[in-house]
């Protein structure tokens, strides 16, 4: 443990001590709340300081009050082993079961060398930390296998439980010892990519972008076997904001938004584009011409042929996409959509020509949604997409992206003025259903709920 003594919460040792008649309790926690401190700064004594929480070091009777605590990490330990999530070893036939052995301040766990089981430590360890407030040193901590495990499964398990499998032994080779020095200069530099977030676990794998701690500060049952994955939008992967803000805490929330997404966006935009300017992105009127028996219309407004020209300028369905963004389609062109883009480019400038490389991919999307997976398309479908794709690229941009102030600010609800009704509303809308939800609360001066509307059409 980390500053085992420093760490211990006054709630978790009250409620270690509940099987103790409540006088006794309360005369231990009036010795453990009457610490208080003074300390010296430039030679004068400044104070006083009250803690709230660990136990006074060199206190005869902080030993046993931490022996207390850590009877709370063997009893979690007892009931995973009883509901079957670990399972101890045996030093013998015929002898007992053990699953953990704590001595002086080290303590050692066995289970099975599975994956699942060293999630299942990790589990326990951290609903431990939350419930105590201690905080399992990694650095310090080590596992050790059993001589017929395999290596691809001591991998598998060391990089579900984060820590060292050995030390450097005392006669290696020259070529293993720069290995192992060179291990440290990696691990301080190497972060993990976070991609979909299906293969992160929220709270067990480090993977904030901090040197000093990529792993996240906030405590909370809920992330426990939960992956990344679920803080994002999935619809255009993107970071649920509102749902990071109410999770975490400031600087955790800080570092999770400022992780881009869609670091490659940029490189798919510019394939689209150049594939477009080469007549090579495969429309139907390009399948037909290459010998493919299938229908040319375009199948958005199945009256034309689907050119590029028409998927992504003439269509009317892209027609109204344009006009929502204030671009238009009533440049002249040579009749090419290359014709098209380089008068676009020449009339608009950096800001509106992004606009226009984002909206060219969104109605892409969109279309191919429409075709392969029966999704309902509108013009604020384009217009919302594009503007989010927009959004992550120049985020993306800036490596070290921070965000602004404001969004730092916690958000707090007041009351309306006397004579005063304030009313909270919010709304979502469904673009794979087509489908849109809104709910208001209405409350008085007082804070009393007046009545509570929602509509889902």
């Amino acid at each position: 443990m980390s500053k085992a003594y420093d760490r211990v919460q006054w709630g978790f040792r009250h409620a270690m001590l509940k099987n103790f008649s409540e006088h006794r309790i309360q005369l231990v926690m009036c010795c453990v709340r009457s610490v208080s401190y003074n300390i010296l700064l430039g030679g004068k004594e400044m104070g006083l300081i009250m803690p709230r929480r660990g136990l006074r070091q060199g206190d005869p009777l902080s030993p046993y009050l931490f022996l207390l605590c850590a009877e709370g990490l063997s009893a979690l330990i007892s009931d995973y082993e009883r509901r079957g999530k670990i399972k101890g070893c045996k030093v013998a036939r015929g002898a007992l079961v053990i699953s953990h052995i704590f001595f002086v301040d080290d303590s050692y766990l066995y289970c099975r060398a599975t994956e699942e089981e060293g999630q299942n430590v990790m589990e326990l360890l951290q609903c431990f930390q939350i419930a105590s407030g201690q905080q399992v040193n990694l650095n310090k901590s080590s596992v050790f296998f059993s001589a017929n495990t395999g290596v691809d499964v001591r991998t598998r398990i060391w990089s579900t439980l984060r820590v060292q499998e050995a030390e450097l032994g005392s006669n290696s080779s020259f070529v293993w010892r720069s290995i192992f020095e060179t291990r440290k200069l990696v691990q301080v530099g190497a972060h993990r990519r976070v991609g979909n977030g299906s293969q992160i676990s929220i709270s067990l794998n480090p993977w904030l972008p901090c040197d000093e701690n990529p792993r996240i500060s906030t405590n909370h049952l809920a992330f426990l076997r939960q992956n990344v994955a679920a803080l994002m939008v999935t619809d255009n992967l993107a970071w649920d904001v509102d749902l990071v803000r109410d999770l975490f805490n400031d600087r955790d929330a800080q570092l999770i938004l400022s992780i881009p997404l869609s670091s490659s966006r940029t490189e798919n935009v510019k394939d689209l584009l150049w594939r477009t300017a080469s007549n090579c992105l495969p429309t139907k009127v390009q399948l037909r011409f290459k010998h493919v028996n299938i229908d040319s219309n375009y199948p958005l407004c199945t009256s034309n042929c689907e050119t590029i020209l028409h998927r992504l300028v003439e269509c009317p369905f892209a027609r109204s996409c344009w006009e929502r963004t204030g671009i238009g389609v009533s440049i002249h062109v040579a009749g090419t959509f290359t014709g098209w883009l380089e008068s676009c480019f020449r009339l608009f400038d950096g800001e509106q020509r992004k606009i226009i490389a984002m909206t060219c991919c969104a109605t892409r999307k969109v279309r191919n949604d429409y075709v392969w997976k029966k999704r309902n398309v509108n013009v604020a479908s384009v217009t919302l997409l594009a503007k989010g794709m927009l959004e992550q690229w120049s985020k993306a941009q800036d490596k070290f992206h921070v965000s602004t102030a404001t969004f730092l600010i916690a958000e707090m609800w007041r009351k309306p003025g006397a004579w005063e009704i304030k009313i909270n509303v919010d709304a979502a809308l469904f673009l794979g259903a087509d489908t849109y939800n809104f709910m208001c609360v209405p409350r008085d001066a007082s804070g009393q709920v007046l009545e509570a509307i929602s509509c889902c059409k």
